[in-house]
């Protein structure tokens, strides 16, 4: 249902900077997911027959339907489980794959709430560029991920290239939607920063949950 109380579900003004920013956010997270496009249609035939898939699928529904509640946050605000599971879902899988997985959840879950079109397109679109963000810095120090390219990291460089594509992801992250809370509040980003306060209370449980699923992996 949706929260009547929530300004986040009123478009802004056609033209006005927030709206500048949140179509430009959008645009460039479709961009990504559309270059994506061929290689979800070559591994997704593969993928379809193997039920792990589709219980990591459902698990990232659920997670981000059930968030980790945290003192003096909202639901909407507090972490998402889905979060750890996309980024697992990436390095095992590869971007293409775990960017379809976090979108169609997200999207979901925003159509059952009743979410504006263009917050459900914004948060798609912030998530795909910051899981983008992340397969990006493994790919730049020489990690190729996909199928058939499985990597779990465990030796003390392996789990250092990952902690450098988990801070890629939640800096381009809380750099996006600091910009989009400070344009749509009309308040100075510095204040934004202090009032959400955010970072590294999505930073840790996200982080070391992945470090914990990619233990029990091994």
């Amino acid at each position: 249902m949706r929260n009547p109380n929530d300004t986040r579900n009123i478009g802004p003004r056609v033209g006005s900077p927030p709206w500048i920013y949140l179509t430009v956010v959008s645009a460039v997270g479709a961009a990504v997911l559309a270059a994506t496009v061929p290689w979800m249609i070559h591994d997704l035939p593969h993928l379809a027959d193997r039920p792990m898939f589709w219980v990591v699928s459902a698990m990232v529904l659920a997670g981000e339907v059930w968030r980790i509640v945290t003192p003096g946050r909202s639901g909407g605000e507090s972490p998402a489980v889905s979060r750890t599971l996309c980024v697992a879902a990436m390095l095992y899988w590869g971007f293409p794959v775990a960017a379809l997985q976090r979108a169609v959840a997200t999207t979901i879950v925003g159509l059952a709430q009743r979410h504006a079109p263009q917050r459900i397109a914004f948060n798609v679109a912030q998530l795909t560029i910051s899981l983008g963000a992340a397969s990006l810095a493994l790919r730049l120090i020489g990690i190729p991920l996909g199928r058939g390219h499985h990597w779990v990291p465990d030796t003390g460089r392996e789990l250092a290239s990952f902690a450098l594509a988990a801070v890629a992801y939640f800096v381009v992250n809380y750099t996006v939607v600091i910009f989009a809370v400070s344009l749509s509040t009309s308040t100075p980003r510095s204040s934004t920063c202090e009032a959400q306060n955010s970072l590294a209370i999505r930073f840790m449980p996200s982080f070391r949950g992945v470090m914990r699923a990619m233990s029990a992996a091994r």
